[in-house]
Formats: structure tokens, C-alpha cells, sequence
């Protein structure tokens, strides 16, 4: 009866989060950017954005509370009532990532928006807040008001998941000791150069490193720092990203 019991917590605690990770996350807009020619007003969970821009003016909005890795499919719900094109690039407050345009038909109701980020999201430095950077008609001037609120983002396509899954087959990140109290081994493929993560569960890094060209295999992260719970610590370089879930005590 006890084992019982103990697989069937282990089962609710898996399914638990299977689905914190894959359903869309939200996350949260940290602060608002815009030059003389915006007007930026967050009222609850809408950010107004008034505007009498020239053609390649933009407004920026910082995130928080995102797991980017695995999540690389932006949604934004926008309004307007005017027929208009938005572009939405990437930065990670060093480098500009150039996104992608879409365009939304006028109407008094919100629109998804949907931006492919994938083949830029593993080149952001997760040191800093990510910022969206958001054109209105690119290459146009536009006087005129838009709304947008609900950003989350989604997994990427199950053939890309796929196909990324294909490429670390043959190798299975192993850390131990785990469960651990404070410090823990890392064991990475020879020769790899790249970063080591260590997030929560809420998609917060709370411990990073870099490796450069490292021909030994083990690597020790000390996380004395850290609450007891739950964590992944990732390995990641220009390809792949390998994860491992501990547990801290």
C-alpha cells in the first residue's frame, strides 16, 4: 500500500510539471521604453501605446519570468482599429536579434499575434531581462493608438522538438550527486564550449557558467545559495540544449 502510494505521488508530481512546462507561459513586462514621440500606459494587464512616429521609431518592452529556451514561440494580443503591420525583434540588451513582421486587420477586439523566435532564442544572453522591440508599420511614419497585453510563450513545433531531440541522442547529461545538499557535478561531452544553467522551476536562472573549450568532463556548480526544491540544470552551446532535473534538501 505505502509503495502504492508513493507511485502515485510520483505520477500527480510528474504530470504536475509535464504541464507547467509545456502549457503557454506568461510572462510579465518589467518596464516600458519609448522615445518623446510614444506615449506608454500599462493599466492592469493592457499597455496603451499612443504614437506619432517616423518610419524606423520603435518602442521596447523588458520581460520577466520567462523560460526562452524551451518556449520560443512569442504570442502577443494586440488592437487596433486601423489595418497595420507590426515587427517584433528580440534583444537581449547588448544585440538587436531582427524578428519577424505580421499584420492585424482593424477591429475593436484583440488579435493573437504569433512570432517564430526559434532560430534566435539560443543566442540570448539570459544574464539581463530580454526586451521586445516593437515596430508599427515599419519603414512608415504612423500617428495613431494601439493596445496589447497577454505576451506568453509557447514550445516550439513537435517536428523541432524532434528533430533537436535527435541531435543530443547520444549523450545523456548526468548530475550528481541528487538528490544534493550543496555542491554538485556536471558531466558534459569533451571539448564542449558553451554555458551551464541552473534554473527553478519558475524558468528563473539562478546559477550560471561558462565553459570554454573544456576537455575535462566534470564540472562542479555549488549551490549552497539555494532553497530546498526542485531545479534543471542545463547544458547549452550554438545546437543543443540538454536539461537534468535535481533536487535540492
Amino acid at each position: 500500500m505505502k509503495i502504492t502510494i508513493n507511485i502515485l505521488l510520483t505520477f500527480l508530481l510528474t504530470t504536475f510539471l509535464f504541464l507547467t512546462y509545456t502549457k503557454a507561459q506568461n510572462v510579465e513586462i518589467d518596464q516600458l521604453f519609448g522615445n518623446s514621440h510614444f506615449l506608454l500606459e500599462q493599466m492592469e494587464d493592457v499597455v496603451v501605446v499612443s504614437m506619432e512616429k517616423s518610419p524606423w521609431e520603435a518602442f521596447t518592452l523588458s520581460l520577466t519570468n520567462g523560460n526562452f529556451i524551451e518556449n520560443s514561440i512569442c504570442n502577443i494580443q494586440f488592437k487596433s482599429f486601423e489595418n497595420i503591420d507590426i515587427r517584433v525583434d528580440f534583444s537581449n540588451g547588448n544585440t538587436i536579434f531582427e524578428g519577424i513582421k505580421e499584420s492585424i486587420v482593424g477591429m475593436d477586439k484583440f488579435q493573437n499575434l504569433e512570432f517564430d523566435l526559434s532560430d534566435i532564442i539560443s543566442s540570448i544572453d539570459y544574464s539581463s531581462n530580454p526586451y521586445l522591440i516593437i515596430y508599427v508599420n515599419p519603414g512608415h511614419e504612423y500617428s495613431g493608438e494601439i493596445m496589447l497585453k497577454t505576451i506568453n510563450f509557447t514550445m516550439n513545433s513537435e517536428a523541432e522538438k524532434e528533430s533537436l531531440s535527435e541531435q543530443i541522442l547520444d549523450f545523456e547529461l548526468s548530475v550528481y550527486p541528487n538528490p544534493a545538499n550543496d555542491i554538485i557535478n556536471i558531466e558534459m561531452p569533451e571539448g564542449f564550449e558553451g554555458e551551464i544553467v541552473v534554473r527553478d522551476i519558475s524558468g528563473r536562472v539562478v546559477f550560471e557558467s561558462t565553459v570554454n573549450n573544456s576537455f575535462e568532463t566534470i564540472c562542479q556548480a555549488n549551490l549552497s545559495h539555494l532553497q530546498s526544491g526542485s531545479y534543471f540544470v542545463s547544458i547549452i552551446d550554438d545546437e543543443n540544449l540538454i536539461s537534468k532535473k535535481i533536487q535540492l534538501y
